[in-house]
């Protein structure tokens, strides 16, 4: 493993999440070619799962190029990440 990766140590486990949100934590990450319904498919199962009571968060790549300081895309992927989700980035 690379010496700049680093699994970072939080204050709430794991299994204190899952218990106070009564299910396990996932990541589905789906990938595809460009307008292959990708966003569509998150969006319907981020509402079957809200259905069934499941919480959930929808992070969509295009959402995350979108200033928050503009409005619009832009055009740097890691200004971004530093912009919207307060990532640092060296």
């Amino acid at each position: 493993m690379s010496e700049n990766i680093y699994s970072a140590k939080t204050l709430i486990s794991k299994n204190d999440r899952a218990l106070f949100k009564n299910h396990r934590s996932y990541c589905i990450w789906i990938t595809g070619l460009s307008a292959s319904g990708k966003s569509t498919t998150a969006n319907a199962l981020e509402l079957e799962l809200n259905k069934q009571g499941v919480h959930t968060y929808l992070l969509d790549g295009d959402n995350i190029l979108i200033s928050p300081l503009t409005g619009r895309q832009s055009t740097s992927l890691a200004l971004s990440l530093k912009l919207n989700l307060n990532i640092y980035l060296p």
